[in-house]
C-alpha cells in the first residue's frame, strides 16, 4: 500500500506493509442469453467467477449442452434437456473457457462459448481532506479517470466538512489515475474554471494495492475541464434481453452528436455519456435491433424511443422504463475513419468527402489539420448502399488540390454499408488521383422576411455559361446550400432570388426579391455570407427542364437528338446531340411558365446519321403542358414509337434552310451566310435563351450576306431563326 501525502508545500511518497485479514466482497452478475430461432443470443460471454448465466428459450425446441462428455476441456459441466419455453441458469464458480451448444441444431451453427475469468480483489482508493475551511457547506465534486482508457472509474459529489473522506473501489495495480475534483465556490451548481470554482487534480501513478492520499487545502488550482455526466437507467427491459440496442445523445441546438453507445439489452443496466453542457438541451435516441437483422427499422418493426433532455443543468440521471409508445427517431449509421501513422503530414490541412458511388451525391465534406493519429465521423451512411472515401493532405500547401504526387491523396470503397461501420486507415504512398472538387458554401443569415418562402440558387461559369448547380430550398432564418464542382481559377455568378409574391415562378424585382453575386477567381473550398440586404438584382432567372431516361441499353453507343419545341409558337427552344448511355439525363433552360412544349428525340437505331421514322429509328414525343417553373420528366425506355417528323420536310428542311453563321463565337459582330436561301423573302429573328426577341428582319430575295452588331448583348448563348413561308431553321450562336 502507497500513502501519498499532498500539500501546499510537498508530496512525499510513504511505502509500508500491511498484514491484514480480511473477507474479499466480490459483486455477482447475473447475464441473460436468448434463445431463439437457431441462435445463442449472446453466443461469446465473458463473465467474472461467482457470475450466473440465465438461458432463457422463448422459440422452438433447444437444450443447451455444455457437459464435460460433449466438451472434455470444459472445466465443468452444465446443461439442461431438450423441450420448449423454458429457462436454465448455471453458476459459474471455476476460471476457464466453455463451449456449449444445442443438441437439435448443432449442425445449424447454434454453439457458444462463456469466458469465465477470476476475481481479483479490488484495491480501495481513500482521498483525505482537509483544511476545506473555505469550502464548508459546499458542494465537492470528485472523479477517478484511468489516464491510459481515459475510462471513468467512478464519480461523487460530496457536501464539503472541514475534513472527510471518499473511497474508491476498483484501482487496479499498475494503472494510472487522474483524480479530480473541485469545490462549487459560486455555488451556481455548475463547474467554472479556476479562480471562479476552486479545482485541483493529483496524478495517481502505478497502483500498487490499496492507495492513501492526503490532500490539504491549497490555492495551486488546475483548470481539470470538468465535464458533465449523463447517466440512463433502464429497467424492465425483458423483451429485448439479449437483444443489440444503440444510443446517441445528440445536441439539438447544433445537432452534434455528442455520443453513440452499443450495448447487450439486460433486463436493469445504465449507459454512461459524459460532456453534457449547463444550459443545452440534448435528443437522447435509443432502439433495440427488435428484428434482429443489424440495422434500424422504424416501429413497430424495432423499438425506438427518444427523450427529450432540456436546459441541463450539470450531472443528470434519467429514468427509462420499457414501454410500447414508440418514436421513429429516424437513426442514421456512423461511419469512422480512423487515421494512424500520419507523420509525414503532420500540421498539414486534410480533406475528407464520402460521396455515394451510385447516385454521385456527396453525403459529407470535413476539413481537418492532420495529427499523427485522429478520427473523422460522417452520419447518414445508408444500409445497402456503397460509397467513395476520398481524401487527401496538401503536402504542398498551395491551399488546393494537386493529383499525386505533389499532393498525396486516397480513395477508400465502402461497398455494401452493414450499418455502423468504422475504417481503419494507416499512411502508405499507394497514392489515387482523386479528382478532388471544390466544393461552395453559401452561409445565409437575417433572411426573415422570406422564412417559409421557396428560394431557387443557380452557379454558372462565367467563362462557359454552363450552370454548375441549381438548388431548391424553403428559406429558415439562418440556412446553408453546398455546391460542389467549382474549379480552381474559374469565375462564378450565383444568382438567387425568393419567390416573395409565392407564384411559383421568377418575377424580377421587387415582386420577388433576387440577387447575384459574383465569385471571382476560385482557389478552393469557398464559402460566401450573405446577410439579406434590399439591393436587388435582375438576374433574369430562365426555368429548368431536366429529362432523366433510364433503361436506355438497347441504344448505347447510338446518336440521339432531342428537340423542345414550343406548341403555340413552333419556335424551337434547344436542340441537343449526344452519344446514349444506359442513364443519362438531358437539361434546357429557358421554358416559360404557362407554355406547353413538345419534347421530341429519336435515337439512331440504325445508325445512317439521320432520322428515319420508327420502327426504323425509336423516336418519342412528350408533350409538356402549362409550365410552372423548373420542371423535371423521367423517362424509361418503352416502344411507344412516335414518329416525330415528316420525313419530307426534314430533308427539305436540312437542304434549303442552312444559314451559317460566323464567326462563332463572336464578341461584338456576327455574320449571317443566307446564299442557298437568297431566291426567296425571309424573316430573320435573334432572341436569347429566355426566348425573348432581340431582333426581327425581314430579308429581301437575292440577299446573300448580313450582318449584325451584339456589341451590347451580355454574354451568354442566343439562338437565330430563318424561316420562309414553309420552313424554318434555328441555329446557335455563342456571345463570349
Amino acid at each position: 500500500m502507497k500513502i501519498l501525502f499532498t500539500s501546499k508545500k510537498f508530496s512525499i511518497l510513504v511505502s509500508a506493509i500491511f498484514f491484514l485479514f480480511s473477507i474479499p466482497l466480490i459483486a455477482q452478475t447475473t447475464h441473460n442469453v436468448g434463445v431463439t430461432s437457431n441462435d445463442f443470443s449472446p453466443s461469446a460471454l465473458t463473465i467474472n467467477v461467482g457470475d450466473t448465466v440465465v438461458w432463457t428459450n422463448t422459440q422452438g425446441s433447444h437444450n443447451v449442452n455444455g457437459t464435460t462428455g460433449t466438451f472434455p476441456n470444459n472445466p465443468e459441466s452444465f446443461g439442461n434437456d431438450v423441450g420448449t419455453g423454458w429457462t436454465f441458469s448455471h453458476v459459474f464458480n471455476t476460471a476457464g473457457n466453455y463451449e456449449y451448444q444445442c443438441d437439435p441444431h448443432v449442425s445449424l451453427g447454434m454453439t457458444g462459448t462463456i469466458t469465465v475469468n477470476e476475481v481479483m480483489q479490488e484495491n480501495t482508493l481513500t482521498v483525505n481532506f482537509s483544511g476545506m475551511t473555505p469550502h464548508v457547506d459546499q458542494d465537492l465534486w470528485l472523479s477517478v479517470t484511468n489516464t491510459q482508457s481515459g475510462m471513468e472509474l467512478y464519480r461523487v459529489k460530496k457536501t464539503v466538512e472541514e475534513s472527510f473522506s471518499i473511497e474508491v473501489m476498483g484501482i487496479e495495480d499498475g494503472e494510472s489515475y487522474n483524480i479530480d475534483f473541485y469545490a462549487d465556490l459560486n455555488e451556481n451548481g455548475a463547474y467554472d474554471a479556476p479562480p471562479t470554482d476552486h479545482a485541483w487534480r493529483i496524478e495517481l501513478m502505478n497502483v500498487d494495492g490499496d492507495e492513501i492520499v492526503d490532500f490539504a487545502h491549497n490555492t495551486t488550482f488546475t483548470d481539470i475541464m470538468w465535464m458533465n455526466k449523463l447517466t440512463v437507467d433502464f429497467s424492465g427491459m425483458t423483451p429485448h434481453v439479449g437483444q443489440d440496442l444503440w444510443l446517441s445523445v445528440t445536441n439539438t441546438q447544433t445537432n452534434y452528436e455528442l455520443k453513440r453507445v452499443h450495448k447487450v439489452v439486460e433486463e436493469t443496466f445504465s449507459i454512461y455519456v459524459m460532456g453534457i453542457e449547463v444550459g443545452e438541451s440534448y435528443n437522447i435516441d435509443f432502439f433495440a435491433d427488435h428484428n434482429g437483422n443489424g440495422s434500424y427499422d422504424a416501429p413497430p418493426t424495432d423499438h425506438a424511443w427518444r427523450i427529450e433532455l432540456m436546459d441541463v443543468m450539470g450531472d443528470t440521471t434519467v429514468m427509462f422504463t420499457h414501454n410500447t409508445t414508440f418514436t421513429d427517431i429516424m437513426w442514421m449509421n456512423k461511419l469512422t475513419v480512423d487515421f494512424e501513422g500520419m507523420t509525414p503530414h503532420v500540421g498539414q490541412d486534410f480533406w475528407l468527402a464520402v460521396t455515394n458511388s451510385q447516385s454521385g451525391m456527396e453525403l459529407k465534406r470535413v476539413m481537418k489539420t492532420v495529427e499523427e493519429s485522429f478520427s473523422i465521423n460522417i452520419m447518414g451512411i445508408k444500409v445497402g448502399e456503397s460509397y467513395n472515401i476520398d481524401f487527401f493532405a496538401d503536402h504542398n500547401g498551395n491551399g488546393s488540390y494537386d493529383a499525386p504526387p505533389a499532393d498525396h491523396a486516397w480513395r477508400i470503397e465502402l461497398m455494401d454499408v452493414m450499418g455502423d461501420t468504422t475504417v481503419m486507415f494507416t499512411h502508405n504512398t499507394t497514392f489515387t488521383d482523386i479528382m478532388w472538387k471544390n466544393q461552395l458554401t453559401v452561409e445565409f443569415d437575417g433572411m426573415t422576411p422570406h422564412v417559409g418562402q421557396d428560394l431557387w440558387l443557380s452557379v454558372i461559369n462565367t467563362q462557359t455559361n454552363d450552370e454548375l448547380k441549381r438548388v431548391h430550398k424553403v428559406v429558415e432564418e439562418t440556412f446553408s446550400i453546398y455546391v460542389t464542382g467549382l474549379e480552381a481559377g474559374e469565375s462564378y455568378n450565383i444568382d438567387f432570388y425568393a419567390d416573395h409574391n409565392g407564384n411559383g415562378s421568377y418575377d424580377a424585382p421587387p415582386t420577388d426579391h433576387a440577387w447575384r453575386i459574383e465569385l471571382m477567381d476560385v482557389m478552393g473550398d469557398t464559402t460566401v455570407m450573405f446577410t439579406h440586404n434590399t439591393t436587388f438584382t435582375d438576374i433574369m432567372w430562365m426555368h429548368k427542364l431536366t429529362v432523366n431516361f433510364t433503361g436506355m441499353a438497347p441504344h448505347v453507343d447510338q446518336d440521339f437528338e432531342l428537340a423542345v419545341i414550343n406548341q403555340s409558337s413552333s419556335d424551337e427552344l434547344a436542340k441537343v446531340t449526344l452519344t446514349v448511355t444506359e442513364m443519362f439525363s438531358v437539361h434546357v433552360w429557358g421554358i416559360v411558365v404557362g407554355e406547353s412544349y413538345n419534347i421530341d428525340f429519336f435515337a439512331d437505331h440504325n445508325g445512317n446519321q439521320s432520322y428515319d421514322a420508327p420502327p426504323t429509328d425509336h423516336a418519342w414525343r412528350i408533350d409538356l403542358m402549362n409550365v410552372t417553373g423548373d420542371t423535371i420528366i423521367n423517362f424509361e425506355h418503352n416502344t411507344n414509337f412516335t414518329d416525330i417528323r415528316n420525313t419530307t420536310d426534314v430533308n427539305d428542311f436540312d437542304e434549303l434552310l442552312m444559314p451559317f453563321i460566323y464567326p462563332n463565337p463572336s464578341s461584338d459582330l456576327i455574320n449571317v451566310n443566307l446564299r442557298s436561301l437568297s431566291d426567296e423573302s425571309l424573316i430573320l429573328k435573334i432572341y436569347n435563351v429566355a426566348g425573348v426577341v432581340l431582333k426581327e428582319d425581314f430579308i429581301s430575295p437575292g440577299k446573300e450576306l448580313v450582318n449584325y452588331s451584339i456589341r451590347n448583348y451580355k454574354q451568354g448563348l442566343y439562338f437565330l431563326s430563318v424561316e420562309n413561308k414553309n420552313h424554318k431553321q434555328i441555329t446557335k450562336f455563342v456571345k463570349y
